[in-house]
């Protein structure tokens, strides 16, 4: 008959140990040990307006909005160079001359400089903002949602 090694291994720790089966774990904790207090949350400090009062409970406080289009434009500002790369001026002639590239289709280049192009496989919120690969002014470029 043969026995599968972890099997085996197991029957050689239990003959090793002198018992058949794991030790109970004790009902209750020993007198001697200290026990333990949960920590101690520091509370929330109160709501305040812009010129640092605090909100009273049913006050309303104004929270400004921001444009998301000023917030796409800063999100592609900060990977620009990323989307757009390789470029140069008058690469493209009509939107069919542009594709996405890339693992994670981040760039915006010609359909020749697009075949097996690689890039880094991640996704970075400049990458959302993006919405179509076409020719602009005889680059290819991304539009932005």
């Amino acid at each position: 008959m043969r026995i599968p090694y972890s099997s085996a291994a197991l029957l050689l720790l239990l003959a090793c140990t002198g018992t058949s089966a794991p030790p109970k774990a004790p009902d209750a904790a020993p007198s001697s040990m200290p026990t333990m207090e949960p920590p101690k949350v520091p509370e929330a400090p109160a709501d305040a307006t812009d010129d640092g009062a605090p909100t009273a409970p049913g006050d309303v406080v104004e929270v400004p909005t921001q444009d998301p289009a000023t917030d796409a434009a800063a999100l592609y500002a900060q990977c620009e160079g990323r989307l757009e790369q390789p470029e140069a001026e008058g690469e493209c002639s009509a939107d069919a001359d542009c594709a996405p590239a890339g693992c994670s289709s981040e760039r915006c280049i010609t359909k020749a400089s697009a075949e097996g192009l690689m890039g880094t496989c991640e996704m970075l919120p400049c990458f959302e903002v993006v919405d179509t690969c076409s020719c602009q002014e005889g680059r290819c470029r991304w539009s932005l949602k």
